[in-house]
C-alpha cells in the first residue's frame, strides 16, 4: 500500500459497492466538520485513510478518465466535493478481487464511520458465501467473530433459503412450515409509533451520557433501512 493525494475528479464509486446509496444526512455532517476544521483528509481518524483501488487500464472507466474505484471513504469523498476540494489523500490498495473487495468494506465500515445497516451487512456476507468463501475464511477477511458469520447465514437458511437435503427432518421428511403471519398496516405503524416514542423519551438521556453520536448514527441506520424500503 502507498499513500498520495489523488484528484477527486479520477475517483469512481466501486462497482461493487455494498451501502446500495450515500447517507445525504451523514454527508453534511462531514462537509460542516471539514469546513470547520480547515484539515484535509482524513481529520477523523489517522488510522481510517480513505482506501482506493486502481482502475485496470482495459477497463472503460479508465478510458473515460477515471484512475481509482473507492474501496473505503464514499462518503468522505462526496464531503470533500461538496466542500469545494480538488484533491484527497489517500491510501492505494493492490489490485482486489471482487469478493476480497466486498469483504475489504465490510471490514471497514464496521471499524469507523457510518456503521452498515444490517440489510447491507447480511447481503454482502452472503454473497461472499453464495461465490463460494468459506465462512472461516469470510470471518477473517470481514473481520466479525465466526458465530456472527454463521448467525447471518444461518438466519437467511431458516427463512427457507437451506438447501433441500439439510432441511430435511431426521427421518427424511421436510419440517412443517410454520405459517406466516398476514401483515397488517395498522399493526407495523403502532410498532413504529412504540419504536419513535422510546427514542424521544430516552434521546435526551442518551445526549446527557455523551453518547449523542451513536445515537446520531442509529438514527441515521433507521433512516437508510426505511429508505431501502422505499
Amino acid at each position: 500500500m502507498k499513500e498520495e493525494n489523488v484528484k477527486l475528479a479520477e475517483l469512481l464509486q466501486h462497482p461493487d459497492y455494498i451501502r446500495g446509496q450515500h447517507s445525504k444526512s451523514y454527508v453534511a455532517e462531514l462537509v460542516t466538520t471539514l469546513k470547520d476544521s480547515g484539515k484535509v483528509w482524513p481529520f477523523t481518524d489517522p488510522r481510517c485513510p480513505i482506501r482506493l483501488q486502481p482502475i485496470p487500464t482495459a477497463d472503460k472507466a479508465y478510458a473515460e478518465g477515471a484512475r481509482f474505484w473507492i474501496l473505503d471513504g464514499t462518503h468522505r469523498v462526496a464531503a470533500s466535493i461538496e466542500a469545494g476540494r480538488e484533491t484527497v489523500p489517500a491510501v492505494i490498495e493492490a489490485l482486489l478481487t471482487s469478493l476480497d473487495a466486498i469483504a475489504l468494506q465490510v471490514k471497514t465500515n464496521n471499524a469507523h464511520g457510518l456503521r452498515l445497516s444490517v440489510a447491507a451487512q447480511t447481503n454482502a456476507i452472503l454473497k461472499l458465501k453464495e461465490n463460494g468463501m468459506k465462512q472461516k475464511l469470510i470471518a477473517e477477511k470481514t473481520g466479525l467473530t465466526a458465530a456472527s458469520v454463521s448467525r447471518i447465514i444461518g438466519g437467511t437458511q431458516r427463512t427457507g433459503k437451506k438447501d433441500s437435503e439439510s432441511s430435511k427432518g431426521t427421518e427424511g421428511a421436510a419440517p412443517a412450515k410454520k405459517k406466516a403471519k398476514p401483515f397488517k398496516l395498522e399493526d407495523w405503524i403502532k410498532g413504529l409509533h412504540r419504536t419513535l416514542k422510546g427514542w424521544e423519551k430516552h434521546g435526551a438521556k442518551i445526549r446527557k451520557s455523551g453518547q449523542e453520536e451513536k445515537y446520531n448514527k442509529a438514527l441515521d441506520t433507521l433512516a437508510e433501512m426505511l429508505h431501502e424500503g422505499e
